[in-house]
């Protein structure tokens, strides 16, 4: 990348360009909705947020614009607290089965119903436009929000985690939403994610007792825990970060969830603060990330 990447807190002018990311975006991102009063609400959070730590429902949403221009070309956010709000899982395990008849060490794949309403800390809302993609900018905005964990701490749960994205059939829909969540909850895949008001799934399409995987359509079972093609690239990066399947998957569309501890990401352990001077030219090929310890946050590679 010739030009500078520089990654900032969202601004009241960025809401036209945001409404425009959510538009391109397909259903089963929460966390951008082509909804203006949502996405405006979010960026009055975000505003609150990075202005006053004492926020009752903080949120960072953050943007990358070239350093020279003020276009937005890409954007991400962090939920530090996810808190009060009950979220539906699926723990995915493989059981031994007790009956005498059972061939002996043969398991058999269940989803075990997981309900929490303490979550941690939310890595979500990561989207880039197509110029950007390919160029190491998707790796800039996922590092640049754990760089501002590692620099405020004390604001985060100490849990990191993110959903991702779980596959869809032709018409869009998850076959996990078909062959198993509706049954539960009924309506459209695309009905539901309107009606959502949070960042978190409503527990509401949870099955109540434990699912035997082989019982589902051969497809179906294929979307359990794999990540949306076009969030295969998200994927690679939570993993290059630190964070590992949870063996938790998402109770409509079975996307994964990743998490880690703080305390044992790779941006957290290659912090440093340290003092600098301006200089012109830097020698060797590394990439150095620098953000000042002062308000407002920036961020520049």
């Amino acid at each position: 990348m010739s030009n500078s990447l520089l990654i900032r807190p969202v601004k009241a002018g960025d809401a036209g360009m945001l409404y425009d990311f959510a538009s391109r975006v397909e259903a089963g991102l929460t966390t951008l909705r082509p909804d203006q009063k949502y996405i405006e609400e979010r960026i009055q959070r975000s505003i609150a947020s990075f202005s006053d730590q004492s926020v009752m429902d903080p949120l960072y949403v953050f943007i990358l614009q070239i350093a020279e221009t003020p276009r937005v070309l890409g954007t991400c956010s962090i939920t530090p607290k996810t808190l009060g709000v009950t979220s539906g899982y699926y723990y995915q395990q493989q059981i031994l089965p007790l009956d005498s008849q059972w061939p002996p060490n043969r398991t058999i794949g269940i989803l075990a119903p997981y309900r929490e309403t303490s979550l941690g800390t939310e890595l979500g809302g990561l989207y880039l436009t197509s110029e950007m993609r390919h160029k190491g900018a998707g790796r800039l905005l996922s590092l640049s929000r754990m760089f501002f964990i590692a620099m405020y701490p004390e604001r985060f749960d100490a849990n990191i985690f993110a959903e991702l994205r779980g596959v869809t059939g032709a018409d869009s829909s998850p076959p996990f939403w078909r062959d198993v969540a509706s049954h539960f909850i009924g309506g459209t895949f695309h009905a539901f994610q309107s009606s959502i008001k949070g960042y978190s799934i409503d527990s509401q399409a949870l099955a109540p007792f434990p699912i035997f995987i082989p019982l589902l359509p051969f497809e179906t079972q294929m979307a359990i825990g794999a990540p949306h093609p076009h969030a295969e690239g998200a994927r690679r990066l939570l993993k290059d970060i630190g964070l590992e399947f949870s063996g938790l998957v998402d109770c409509t569309d079975a996307g994964p969830r990743y998490s880690a501890d703080m305390r044992e990401l790779y941006s957290h352990k290659k912090f440093y603060r340290r003092r600098v001077k301006v200089i012109r030219h830097v020698e060797g090929e590394n990439t150095l990330m620098i953000a000042p310890f002062s308000s407002p946050y920036r961020l520049s590679a």
